[in-house]
């Protein structure tokens, strides 16, 4: 056996590792360990190992449990977070059997096979490809469901669509309801018990709302509020690394000869027309870019300068900028703030902005803002790596921690 694989434990074994590491084994813990699994509760028991030092002033988890910690707590957190999934499911799962009930009846009032029928939908519905679909997905069901089997034996295999949308996968029945009509997008909506009141609406909410976008359905708006009221401070869309909107922006990859050809910020510019009709007041919008492609032909820093300010324009508050991610084989060399100097760019051109790549020491990180080359400095490899990153700015750049006296004793 590689001697890089963990040993097996017996039940006893992790009881006696657990009490070995400062743990009070109380309770019953060989019956959570036989039932849930060592590996699973260390998820839970992570937070209260004790944190350590690793000589250079960076903070790291311990193997030992804070003083106190037992073995009836982390079966309780374990609880508690298995009954708070169980709810979030079951509010999900009303959602979606709701929604599958109201589709079916909306399409049935009409024909027990609508859904064959390609006229029943808008124009820009690709029913041929999701008919496909759906008709794999019966020939699939048909080989373990016997109601499928029945509705082959007794009808010659045809199924109407309140067999059909239990069969369908939820992304299936979102798609066709997208596809439906304004007039039976609004019934599924009203059979459920939503409204869309016109007159409060912002103008270019009330125009589409009026078209029935598919943004004005149900279960885009429900999606809207469920983000909003999970508490996001702000909105991110992604316009950089060879995404859709890169994609689009960049002379490499887009040729199109219409209208998003020929202002590649087009479809940029309309998301964010689309995005901030739905954000509240004040919540701000950001944009990451590729400031320089680094592909030949490529944008540069010049280019997406004079995109960011269009960008402010419509909307956005700042851009984040980054680089690169367009094609393969692009070379690179990463070094502390490398990213910084098309920060610097688009800053001079009147748009606030963030500075990102190998960002690690915060001394660089606050200097890169006094310089003026970034309003902010945005993280992300180094906070995974360091979740304690901010306290340790706080260190360096002050010398001292704003945390209360009673918090002190978790860093010790």
């Amino acid at each position: 056996m590689s001697p890089s694989v963990k040993q097996y434990l017996t039940i006893d074994q992790q009881i006696e590792l657990l009490r070995s590491r400062g743990m009070e084994i109380d309770g019953d813990p060989a019956r959570w360990l036989r039932a849930v699994n060592y590996y699973r509760l260390s998820g839970y028991w992570y937070i209260y190992r004790a944190l350590g030092n690793d000589g250079q002033g960076n903070l790291l988890r311990t193997d030992e449990f804070l003083p106190g910690t037992t073995f009836s707590t982390i079966a309780d957190l374990y609880e508690f977070d298995r009954k708070l999934r169980t709810l979030v499911h079951d509010g999900l799962e009303r959602v979606e059997v709701a929604l599958r009930s109201h589709v079916s009846y909306v399409l049935g009032a009409r024909d027990p096979l609508a859904h064959e029928n390609p006229a029943v939908f808008r124009e820009s519905f690709d029913h041929a490809a999701w008919l496909a679909d759906a008709r794999s997905r019966v020939n699939r069901a048909a080989k373990r469901s016997a109601f499928i089997r029945h509705h082959a034996e007794q009808y010659g295999g045809v199924i109407p669509i309140w067999v059909l949308v239990d069969v369908l996968d939820f992304s299936d029945v979102s798609i066709l309801l997208d596809g439906m009509s304004a007039a039976d997008q609004y019934a599924v909506a009203e059979g459920l018990g939503i409204r869309i009141n016109l007159e409060a609406l912002k103008p270019l909410q009330r125009r589409k709302a009026l078209k029935n976008h598919p943004r004005a359905r149900w279960l885009e708006q429900l999606t809207v509020v469920r983000n909003i009221a999970a508490g996001f401070d702000a909105i991110e869309l992604h316009g950089a690394h060879g995404y859709l909107l890169h994609e689009f922006l960049s002379p490499v990859t887009n040729r199109r000869d219409d209208r998003w050809g020929a202002d590649r910020a087009a479809l940029l510019l309309a998301t964010v027309a689309a995005v901030r009709a739905e954000m509240p007041e004040g919540m701000p919008l950001i944009v990451r870019l590729s400031v320089d492609d680094v592909a030949p032909g490529g944008s540069q820093a010049a280019d997406s300068a004079e995109l960011a300010r269009r960008l402010h324009t419509a909307g956005v508050d700042l851009v984040d900028c980054s680089s690169g991610g367009l094609v393969a084989g692009a070379e690179y060399s990463p070094s502390p703030g490398y990213q910084v100097p098309g920060s610097a760019v688009v800053r001079a051109a009147g748009v606030p902005t963030a500075a990102v790549g190998v960002i690690t020491d915060p001394r660089h990180a606050d200097r890169i803002v006094a310089d003026g080359d970034a309003d902010l400095v945005l993280l992300g490899r180094e906070m995974l790596r360091d979740p304690h990153w901010a306290r340790r700015a706080e260190l360096a750049l002050t010398g001292a921690a704003s945390l209360e006296p009673r918090y002190h004793r978790a860093y010790l």
